[in-house]
């Protein structure tokens, strides 16, 4: 799944052009270098370790689109058929999860591989939830000209 690039993640250059902000290189790296940080120290290192198939992301990434707490705001919003489709899909996707374990990898016991996936989506909550933070302040003090954090996917 490694395409074999290295990156340094913590020397990564901050290049914003004119037409979307006035700040320095320096400053920029100022704004968004903890959040990068952030996101090497909290998630990238898990999933080097963990290193997820292709199979394993799709179910993380379709749970996180499906799932839709009983209780939340969100729910209250969308209509017995939606919430109801986002039900059965995400136990499409257990199901799906099940039988690549089972049939494909030949796995009986994986449990604790599916509990760091769930850790994976817990991480990437907690990295939305600092974007989140930045977006506010970075709006709070007109940092950007145009919306650079694309602050509505991380509504």
């Amino acid at each position: 799944m490694c395409s074999g690039e290295i990156i340094d993640v913590e020397h990564i250059r901050y290049e914003v052009p004119p037409e979307m902000s006035d700040l320095s290189e320096k400053k920029m790296q100022g704004i968004c270098r903890p959040w990068t940080t952030f996101c090497n120290k909290t998630m990238m290192n898990p999933m080097k370790l963990l290193e997820p198939s292709e199979v394993e992301l799709m179910y993380v990434t379709g749970l996180m689109l499906w799932s839709i707490p009983d209780d939340s705001e969100e729910a209250a919003q969308l209509s017995p058929d939606t919430l109801h489709l986002a039900k059965e899909m995400s136990q499409r996707l257990h199901d799906e999860l099940f039988h690549y374990y089972k049939y494909e990898c030949k796995i009986d016991n994986f449990v604790s591989r599916v509990s760091e996936l769930m850790k994976l989506i817990s991480l990437t909550e907690k990295a939305v939830a600092v974007r989140d933070d930045d977006i506010m302040l970075t709006k709070m003090f007109n940092v950007f000209k145009l919306d650079l954090f694309m602050a509505e996917l991380f509504q």
